[in-house]
């Protein structure tokens, strides 16, 4: 009873009055406001399907931008419920084919229901769709990268990556026309440790490509690298039996740089210097012989390889 009796007091106030008329009056000014025609932009979801087994050369646009104009109360509802956001188009089975404003717009009618509202603007208007069959390929994986070592740091081995053969699936005409794809840009600086990143794959344009799988991994590893010096002596091919050579020097010496983890692994045993005497050479007055290096396939890691000196002074004795 209490909370009735201050009700009513309530209502005799003058504050009460004045909250009840602005009340009345929000209410005509609100449906008259409504009872005007607006305009509105709205975004509408739209789908277009293509014929089975085939798919789009290029993915046509997703949404629509329609400016639509009717009273304010009817575009109030429809912002309310939700009403007409999203529009499917089913193509025909035709290699390039056209979507026109009027196939727009008479899908997007279809959803209003209401000849009230009025379609005054759509875009895009028109666009081109092409069809080709679906593929699939597999294609290499190149990496793009700008990797700059730390000082007397390299490569220990060329880099990997995993998988270096990715599945393509999409148009055709695009999947035959790939000869490799590229990896997203790897820039490093000042590098001494081995790294291990995943990489994501550069789509190409707006192409309807499904990359399988859409990233790989790459592993870099480094190691300092230092530089070793061995002293070899001279072989000398088609040398008679009969015969000895005098060389000047009798001996080479060998330089590289190798990783710290194959710095045991350079020895005598597995290089040879070799100089061919069926290649003899007069320079200035002296007999010469260009010094080879023989180094087997399992020492490829080797860099900046050089024999001193490149040449020698030689002397035939009889015997």
């Amino acid at each position: 009873m209490t909370n009735r009796k201050s009700i009513r007091e309530f209502l005799k106030t003058d504050r009460a009055i004045l909250i009840i008329c602005l009340s009345i009056a929000f209410v005509f000014w609100f449906l008259t406001k409504l009872s005007k025609n607006y305009f509105s932009d709205q975004l509408v979801d739209f789908k277009v399907e293509a014929p089975e087994g085939k798919i789009f050369v290029e993915t046509p646009p997703d949404k629509i931008r329609v400016r639509l104009e009717a009273k304010g109360w009817k575009l109030f509802s429809r912002y309310i419920y939700g009403r007409g956001n999203a529009i499917t188009l089913s193509l025909a089975d035709a290699p390039k084919q056209n979507v026109t404003r009027g196939q727009i717009r008479d899908l997007l009618q279809k959803q209003y229901k209401d000849n009230d509202i009025f379609i005054r603007n759509i875009d895009p208007e028109y666009f081109t769709v092409e069809l080709q069959e679906q593929g699939e390929k597999s294609v290499p994986v190149k990496l793009v990268s700008d990797i700059q070592y730390a000082p007397q740091f390299k490569l220990k081995k060329p880099i990997e990556i995993t998988p270096n053969t990715i599945k393509v699936n999409g148009p055709e005409g695009k999947i035959n026309a790939l000869k490799y794809i590229e990896t997203k840009s790897i820039q490093l600086s000042n590098l001494d440790e081995n790294k291990r990143i995943v990489v994501p794959l550069k789509r190409p344009g707006n192409d309807n490509l499904i990359f399988q799988p859409s990233a790989v991994e790459v592993d870099i590893q480094v190691e300092q690298f230092t530089e070793k010096s061995i002293l070899l002596p001279i072989n000398v091919k088609y040398l008679s039996r009969k015969d000895s050579i005098q060389l000047i020097p009798s001996a080479v010496e060998f330089k590289c740089v190798v990783g710290l983890s194959q710095y045991d692994k350079i020895t005598r045993k597995n290089i040879k210097a070799i100089a061919n005497l069926n290649q003899a050479k007069q320079v200035n007055g002296k007999r010469m012989l260009e010094v080879k290096l023989q180094i087997p396939d399992s020492l490829s890691f080797l860099k900046d390889i050089q024999p001193t000196p490149k040449e020698v002074e030689f002397l035939i004795i009889k015997k």
